[in-house]
């Protein structure tokens, strides 16, 4: 190979050698580079993508390795590779940069006005039903307040929230949540989607004895409405019969409506596309068909509440509860068929969804 290709060689001739120092001070770019390297394999790559001369970076990387006293890379006439000791700086420097680069982005936020930002992790049925108008509306009460929601199964939600990788998290009822301080959300109707051609369609409701035995289209991995269903098959003797597995309400409405099999879904999910899809839900006269979502924050985070900066995580937990009340009540006045009379109602409606 000529010398052209040849990765630039280190400025020491020598293993690097013990120093003396209690601690290794590494810069941010040094660092990059080193990160940079790793990944293409390549010193001259890495010069390449920081627009610097490859003999720079060679003797940045060296001094790296003179501050630590390890060999952090094996050269070769092939590039670089991260040594026993550079995969282990390596798993760092990368969590280092990340953090970095949200801390960028935080101070990025407050310089255009934005005062701070809340975490919210929440299952299918949540997102697609009830927190775009929800969050919405928080977010017009308080445009300098960024949220980011995942999208996650209820499981993995609690262990975000456990974790502090989410200050909040909504999930269902059933989910265990050791450790966490929950409240109720919203309550989820579930109804059996089928095909309209299909023998169910035409009854007015239906219980799981009646979908056992059949195809089913369910959501990939563990969902808690899929575990949900598994277990009150097993509960009858059975099992799901899942033929498909999708990733979203909207792949498994279509599928239902190619004729793949039946599903259970939210009837919050379905009702708006019953005029667009041939499809026929159907009210479950089973007591699980009815299940509570609950808003859920680590304990710890109402000790911390004074580190809430502005009161945004808080204020988000009421704004939700706010309008979970508002849903009950109007839930309520739908099933009565008359408009509530009273404060007192109100305050009554209210207090039941706490």
């Amino acid at each position: 190979m000529s010398a052209c290709c040849q990765e630039p060689a280190s400025p020491r001739s020598s293993t690097p050698q013990p120093h003396n120092s209690r601690s290794m001070r590494i810069d941010f770019a040094s660092l990059q580079l080193f990160v940079t390297a790793c990944r293409r394999g390549s010193i001259t790559a890495a010069a390449a993508a920081h627009h610097i001369a490859a003999s720079a970076v060679s003797r940045r990387l060296a001094e790296m390795e003179a501050a630590s006293g390890v060999t952090l890379l094996e050269r070769s006439k092939r590039g670089v590779a991260p040594t026993a000791a550079g995969q282990a700086l390596l798993a760092r420097a990368e969590d280092m940069l990340r953090l970095a680069d949200r801390i960028d982005g935080d101070l990025a936020d407050f310089s255009t006005g934005v005062r701070g930002t809340v975490r919210l992790a929440a299952n299918t049925s949540a997102v697609t039903q009830y927190l775009p108008d929800d969050l919405a509306g928080f977010g017009q009460a308080h445009p300098d307040v960024r949220i980011e929601l995942r999208e996650l199964v209820s499981g993995d939600i609690v262990a975000a929230v456990s974790d502090g990788l989410s200050d909040l998290g909504i999930a269902a009822s059933h989910v265990p949540m050791p450790g966490l301080q929950s409240r109720p959300y919203r309550q989820d109707e579930l109804v059996a989607v089928v095909p309209s051609a299909h023998p169910l369609a035409g009854r007015a409701a239906v219980r799981m004895a009646d979908m056992a035995d059949l195809d089913f289209i369910a959501l990939q991995g563990e969902s808690s409405l899929r575990n949900l269903l598994q277990a009150e098959a097993a509960r009858l003797g059975g099992s799901l019969a899942i033929r498909v597995e999708m990733l979203s309400f909207d792949a498994i409405r279509r599928m239902v409506a190619a004729g793949l099999g039946i599903t259970v879904l939210p009837r919050g999910a379905v009702d708006p596309y019953l005029d667009r899809l041939a499809v026929t839900a159907l009210a479950i006269e089973e007591v699980w068909a009815t299940r509570q979502l609950m808003l859920m924050r680590a304990l710890r985070e109402v000790l911390k509440r004074v580190q809430d900066e502005g009161g945004f995580k808080i204020g988000l937990v009421y704004s939700l509860r706010r309008n979970a009340s508002r849903s009950a009540f109007s839930l309520a006045v739908r099933r009565s068929g008359r408009r509530m009379r009273s404060p007192s109602t109100w305050r009554r409606l209210s207090s039941s969804s706490e």
